[in-house]
């Protein structure tokens, strides 16, 4: 991918030093190595709305995805529509800083194939991508000093991890929820912030990974928050759109009869219109 020299690195310094505060506040550490990989969601910025201006990148927007969660966490306890305690909140958080690690591949991949993961989730996505092969993506979307690498380095191993040239971008995007849940297994999660992590897209995607599931209340209403928060910090990062237009949208395709809870947490977006001034950078 382009290198904008200083002005990129100044980038992934100010995020390395957001998240090591964030780190510091929530109590944990991560290894080495998946710092790195969380690095690396940010060196592979992403190629459209204002993040491409920007040159940031999916570390960007993990940690505004933890800070909707938390502001959002507290709103909830005071109109308390859930029982929501400390030990909670801090999973909730932890998942949010790491719901996308798998967009760096699977657990066992290499740094090349992590690299060539990550560059396919950089690729503007619009409606037909998910329909387009790998190849045919990286034809179109990559610069042409990428193509090769990427495609030479796509990860190997079972049939659920490694991805083929002619397998759809679908594929790709479908597979980062399973190595979510098996990057945070490797390097000893528990099961809550496992299953908060990989289940972010069930409701939207239905994208699941039955492996982690979880039949308490409290982690599906914890769940549906994480999915919410990242559906609407990417919306706002990537487009125009308004707040009003955002919370449009996910009445759309989240509102439900059968769930009271999801149409409340959705009026809790609707009633907080500073979400907006957080992910743009204002507040």
């Amino acid at each position: 991918m382009e290198n904008n020299g200083s002005e990129q690195n100044h980038h992934h310094r100010a995020e390395d030093f957001v998240l090591d505060k964030e780190l510091k506040e929530l109590k944990i550490e991560f290894g080495e190595q998946l710092l790195e990989r969380l690095r690396l969601l940010e060196k592979r910025p992403i190629s459209e709305g204002e993040r491409k201006k920007e040159r940031k990148g999916h570390l960007s927007h993990s940690l505004n995805v933890e800070k909707i969660c938390l502001f959002l966490l507290e709103k909830i306890k005071t109109k308390k529509l859930a029982k929501i305690d400390d030990k909670l909140i801090k999973k909730i958080r932890v998942a949010a800083l790491l719901h996308d690690v798998g967009k760096t591949g699977p657990a066992n991949a290499n740094e090349n194939e992590q690299k060539a993961v990550m560059d396919l989730f950089s690729f503007f996505e619009d409606e037909k991508l998910p329909q387009l092969s790998i190849e045919e993506a990286v034809n179109k979307h990559a610069e042409e000093k990428d193509k090769k690498f990427i495609l030479e380095n796509l990860p190997k191993g079972d049939d659920v991890e490694c991805l083929k040239k002619e397998d759809l971008m679908k594929k790709v995007y479908q597979s980062h929820i399973h190595n979510t849940a098996e990057i945070l297994k490797k390097y000893g999660f528990k099961h809550d912030i496992i299953y908060l992590a990989a289940s972010h897209h069930s409701m939207g995607n239905n994208f699941k990974y039955e492996e982690v599931a979880d039949k308490r209340q409290i982690m599906k209403f914890s769940s549906e928050l994480l999915e919410l928060c990242d559906f609407y910090e990417a919306a706002a990062a990537r487009s125009k759109k308004s707040h009003d237009e955002i919370v449009k949208m996910m009445k759309e395709k989240f509102s439900t009869n059968k769930k009271q809870e999801i149409d409340d947490l959705i009026n809790l977006f609707a009633e907080n219109s500073l979400l907006m001034d957080n992910v743009r950078g204002k507040i």
